[in-house]
């Protein structure tokens, strides 16, 4: 039998907030779930906004919202940004709220919401992922509405099965960011003198909101051997012999946690099976979307606890999960420092990803030091504020957990780098990969990692040799094409060429669906190997390199010849010759085909085929043009 006194103390201790009633007068209608506000006239931009605020259902959104200071007007979208945003400020900062589309939840939903909203707003530099959860109380004296505040973020879906046919976990722990981890110690450390102001902001913010106070329905806790017994919500039908003695809390108020959250793509239904992933992988809370985020930006996942991750399911505690897990998070936003400068978010917030990870922002050749005619990185002497940055982002991007080892690699990393950022940027995602896959010899690969660009450049593209047919393909359309690529014309000129070698499906893929800007991205991303990004255009985005020192390097190094031998040195003319068979290709295909033929309206067509437009082929009849 399972029994409080079998349950163990988690080292990650209880905090106690204080008094709140345990239900709320309502003293004036108002829908939270519908709650608008009537925005504050201001002059801001995107490049104002420091905080991102995440939320996976409506009633999370709602709570969230109700926590502004002050709403504020709506900014222009970008159009291949399929988020809606609530825009505001909380004491001086200001915030965006951004929640997943309805019913798609987990970590790649969440991920790609994340990475529209960085791109969008470039200046984000810490986000939250705010909203219920389910606990594991054998892992603490958890209650419904209690708060778990992620220090570590652990992927249970990950793992292997071994000889005994038990799968074993292979989570690698993603760790908060050092800014964020001091924020949320330092929130501590307050409330080990003074009680959290949770009570009261619940008060303040959401009062008359009876749907999301303190539920009047008992906080039942079973036995996880115990499944549910109906098929109806309630456990009227369940056997209360088989709940679990607990002592009553002196206060109703919720208690906040600190320790680690499991995330994962499903939803977490058995008691026994929570208990046996929870003791693996010492985890307090289950959750779905903080793994998918964690890699994007430095996050922090706070989540209300509205059951207890076993069949034993109901709504009812939901909202006032929510709300708690709001409060919380504004009382940390409280407690954060104003920034001194939107300069130094800019540097921090979401500097680059290689291949298989999200966007790259515009690299700015100032920024990264300039390359001179000869395509070599030229440094001038290096300003202490820029070593400051470069400091800074490898402080805060080099994902390793141990302490000695991280001190080993950063002065190794900053003197090998010479000031040149983009080396950085390059090379800490380069050690973050290799330690992700166990951190073997990340010593004996920044020793082999070159100290310049040009070489940089040949190491990535040259360090494995799979997908080269793409890698080729995405570096002739951006250098030979007769205009910068659109990212679906790009998508589909890929696919072209690479249908040309048998090596895609026979269909042209449809770009109409609701994640195809995602699809297109990633795509940009993984065939360059990271060297070419999406622009951030007001009007127009495009397809290019992350920066003009990677054409020096195709070029004036001749880093195409010595990549692609095959193409000569005289690589343009085969190069125009091989996308002019890529336009063919592609009007020769039979959607297509068909589209120009049964469409009057040349717009409908470019919007199905938009690859259609570079070569100027809008008749079926018509020879590709020049490329």
């Amino acid at each position: 039998m399972e029994t409080n006194s079998k349950r163990r103390q988690h080292d990650d201790d209880a905090e106690t907030s204080s008094s709140f009633p345990t239900k709320r007068q309502r003293t004036f209608h108002n829908d939270l779930d519908n709650t608008t506000h009537e925005p504050q006239a201001a002059s801001r931009s995107h490049d104002d906004y420091t905080i991102a605020w995440i939320c996976a259902l409506h009633m999370e959104l709602a709570a969230a919202r109700a926590m502004l200071d002050e709403p504020h007007e709506d900014l222009r979208r970008d159009p291949n940004d399929s988020n809606t945003y609530t825009l505001g400020s909380i004491k001086d900062h200001n915030i965006v709220i951004a929640c997943l589309p309805a019913a798609q939840y987990g970590t790649n939903n969440a991920a790609n919401v994340l990475t529209h909203l960085v791109r969008t707003f470039p200046s984000i530099r810490l986000g939250l992922m705010v909203g219920i959860g389910g606990g594991v109380p054998i892992m603490a004296d958890l209650r419904l509405g209690d708060i778990v505040v992620g220090t570590r973020v652990m992927q249970c879906d990950l793992g292997k099965i071994v000889e005994d046919g038990q799968i074993r976990r292979t989570a690698i722990p993603r760790i908060l960011q050092n800014q964020l981890g001091t924020l949320v110690s330092t929130l501590r450390s307050t409330h080990e003198r003074e009680p959290s102001r949770i009570p009261s902001i619940l008060r303040e913010k959401l009062e008359g909101l009876t749907e999301y106070s303190r539920p009047s329905l008992p906080d039942h806790l079973f036995y996880a051997s115990y499944d549910h017994a109906s098929s109806t919500p309630g456990c009227d039908g369940c056997d209360y012999s088989r709940l679990l003695p607990r002592g009553r809390r002196v206060s109703n108020d919720p208690l906040i946690h600190y320790g680690a959250i499991a995330s994962g793509n499903q939803v977490m239904r058995s008691g026994t099976a929570r208990d046996d992933i929870a003791k693996q992988l010492d985890v307090m809370c289950f959750e779905m979307e903080a793994a998918g985020l964690m890699d994007i930006l430095p996050c922090l996942p706070i989540r209300g606890i509205c059951d207890y991750s076993d069949s034993h399911k109901n709504k009812e505690w939901q909202r006032y999960a929510a709300a708690t897990a709001a409060a919380y998070a504004r009382e940390l936003l409280l407690a954060l420092p104003i920034a001194q400068s939107r300069a130094n978010a800019t540097h921090m917030s979401n500097p680059g990803r290689l291949a298989g990870s999200a966007s790259w922002p515009s690299v700015q050749r100032h920024q990264y030091g300039d390359t001179g005619n000869d395509g070599i990185q030229h440094q001038a002497d290096v300003h202490p504020s820029h070593t400051r940055d470069l400091e800074d982002y490898v402080e805060s991007r080099l994902r390793i957990d141990d302490r000695t080892l991280l001190g080993e690699l950063q002065p190794q990393i900053l003197e090998k780098a010479a000031g040149v950022f983009l080396w950085v940027v390059l090379v800490i995602e380069i050690l973050n990969k290799e330690y992700r896959r166990g951190r073997l010899a990340l010593q004996k690969r920044l020793t082999e990692i070159p100290s310049g660009l040009s070489e940089l450049f040949k190491d990535i593209l040259r360090r494995d040799n799979e997908n080269m047919e793409d890698l080729l393909l995405c570096i002739l359309w951006i250098l030979y094409s007769k205009r910068p690529l659109q990212p679906q014309e790009f998508y589909h000129a890929l696919w072209s060429g690479l249908s040309l070698k048998g090596l895609a499906d026979s269909d042209i893929p449809t770009i109409t669906g609701p994640d195809a800007s995602s699809c297109v991205e990633r795509c940009v991303i993984s065939s360059s190997k990271g060297l070419a990004e999406i622009t951030k255009s007001k009007q127009q985005p495009v397809v290019q390199f992350i920066h003009e020192s990677v054409r020096d390097f195709l070029i004036k190094d001749k880093g195409l010849h010595e990549l692609w031998p095959d193409l000569g040195f005289d690589w343009e003319i085969p190069s125009h010759e091989r996308l002019k068979q890529c336009c063919g290709t592609y009007i020769d295909n039979h959607l297509a085909r068909t589209a120009l033929e049964n469409h009057d309206e040349q717009g409908d067509v470019l919007e199905q085929f938009p690859f259609l437009d570079l070569n100027d082929t809008r008749l079926a009849n018509t020879p590709p043009m020049q490329v």
